[in-house]
């Protein structure tokens, strides 16, 4: 699988990696890798709206990041983004019609769900983690843009699972598979914008 980091500057000067892989289906994905631990919550609004505007927009994860440390239940540091909820309200307050809720049907909100949206993955140790998915690929699987480790495409027929194979930011396919599952808590764009 073809993999190509691209080093982007941003307006702090600092120098932050985004990743083009090429998925099942040989089209290639922009993935934004999380500058921080804790800041997978920020990298997903900014996928979703470089996905929307086809663009990279200025000050990228860390003007995402700026506005989720302003809502309750934000992003703070050390912490993560304390609720879903939140990455709504940020793509709301950056002109993108989001709203936040939860299924108990993973595999039924998939099969009808507009994409992109951003869904929480529950790790087996109990922290979560939030990744874009982006579509379906031609082998029954999702492309979820994971901005911690890279392209992850699991099988809609495994719903919830979430299987990570390979860590792109360690460039190495992984000896034991990291488990979890979509947790059912997902962030959608409201119906009226696609319409």
């Amino acid at each position: 699988m073809p993999l190509v980091l691209i080093w982007i500057i941003e307006a702090d000067m600092a120098i932050f990696p985004a990743l083009v892989a090429t998925d099942g289906d040989g089209n290639q994905q922009f993935i934004w890798m999380q500058q921080r631990g804790d800041t997978c919550g920020p990298a997903c609004v900014y996928m979703v709206e470089r996905i929307l505007r086809q663009q990279s927009i200025v000050g990228g994860e860390v003007r995402v990041r700026q506005l989720t440390e302003l809502l309750p239940n934000g992003y703070q540091e050390g912490q993560g983004t304390q609720s879903y909820r939140a990455l709504a309200q940020v793509l709301v307050a950056i002109g993108v019609p989001a709203s936040a809720s939860r299924t108990t049907n993973v595999a039924a909100f998939v099969a009808t769900a507009g994409f992109p949206f951003i869904a929480r993955v529950g790790w087996l140790s109990g922290e979560g983690h939030f990744v874009v998915c982006a579509g379906f690929n031609g082998s029954n699987g999702i492309i979820c843009l994971d901005p911690w480790y890279g392209l992850v495409e699991p099988s809609r027929a495994s719903l919830p699972a979430y299987r990570v194979t390979r860590d792109y930011r360690a460039e190495r396919s992984l000896a034991s598979p990291i488990l979890g599952t979509l947790s059912g808590h997902m962030v959608t764009l409201a119906s009226s914008f696609w319409g």
